[in-house]
């Protein structure tokens, strides 16, 4: 008879190892909100655009020092945290072929990209849309691979593969929300795919 701490959904990833996954998903969801409302009361940035085709904005040089270095940390922070829950699902949800491992390799190279770039840009002043070359693989196309893999595989929630397509297809357009609605449109889709995984663990 096979008790809790022995089941497994894969042979590499236990069901107990989803629900730390899932709080990790929940807290980054609430930090990512935070951070979009901080940025709605207190701009970090002036003259965010909707869209790349417009003038680059500038950080609002008279936030204080402390607000700037919180939002480029939080943004290194918020990748890398997302990409660990994404791991997660790629491990127990799908059935890991190649085209699945070559997402995950571009979402993580994609994580480290988009953080670091974000620490970079606060703590020289300086704006670029560069950051948008790592984003677009951990936010979009792998959370878009990972909903496809998991609705192929049916190891996990039929919803979670949905909200994982919809969260990747949200954020290819994510800028258009502006610098504060975006996170918190971004923190709210995270948020859920948390919320999803903690249920799903919690029955398995």
């Amino acid at each position: 008879m096979t008790n809790q701490t022995s089941l497994h959904l894969t042979n590499s990833i236990p069901v107990l190892s989803l629900r730390p996954l899932s709080l990790i998903g929940l807290a980054v969801g609430v930090f990512g909100c935070a951070l979009g409302l901080l940025e709605f009361l207190a701009p970090v940035l002036a003259n965010y655009p909707s869209s790349l085709g417009t003038p680059t904005p500038e950080f609002n040089h008279a936030a204080p020092e402390w607000q700037r270095v919180l939002v480029g940390v939080g943004h290194l922070l918020k990748s890398l945290a997302f990409l660990s829950v994404l791991y997660g699902v790629f491990f127990a949800g799908t059935r890991k072929g190649r085209l699945l491992w070559l997402a995950m390799a571009a979402a993580t190279a994609g994580a480290l990209w988009y953080g670091v770039y974000w620490v970079w840009m606060t703590n020289t002043g300086h704006f670029s849309f560069a950051f948008v070359a790592g984003g677009l693989w951990y936010q979009w196309v792998a959370p878009l691979a990972l909903g496809i893999g998991v609705l192929r595989a049916k190891k996990l929630a039929k919803g979670l593969g949905l909200l994982l397509i919809t969260t990747g297809l949200i954020n290819s357009f994510i800028v258009v929300f502006g610098a504060a609605g975006g996170q918190i449109v971004q923190g709210t889709l995270w948020f859920f795919i948390g919320w999803t995984i903690y249920r799903v663990a919690r029955k398995a």
